[in-house]
């Protein structure tokens, strides 16, 4: 019985640990600027710039790779258009 807890309890953490991480890079929605709906298209995504960025963190260094991008949207509810400029990081 308390080999089952244990396994239990470290698949659970595993679990909360996966869904934050997840969460966390998750981008939040896009709304409409206009009508604040959030019903929103992702028309066009047009690269501007990609540079590497190195982070030396202790013994360790790491490279992220940085993009901007010009996104352009429509909104489904009121059909307005817009542009937005976004940098993503790998």
């Amino acid at each position: 019985m308390s080999d089952l807890f244990w396994i239990l309890t470290i698949i659970l953490v595993v679990g909360i640990i996966v869904i934050r991480a997840a969460t966390k890079y998750t981008e939040p929605p896009v709304h409409c600027p206009h009508c604040g709906g959030d019903s929103v298209t992702e028309v066009r995504k047009e690269t501007l710039a990609t540079r590497a960025s190195h982070r030396h963190t202790g013994l360790q260094g790491r490279t992220d790779i940085q993009t901007d991008y010009r996104v352009e949207y429509r909104c489904n509810d009121c059909s307005s258009g817009w542009k937005k400029e976004i940098t993503e990081t790998r």
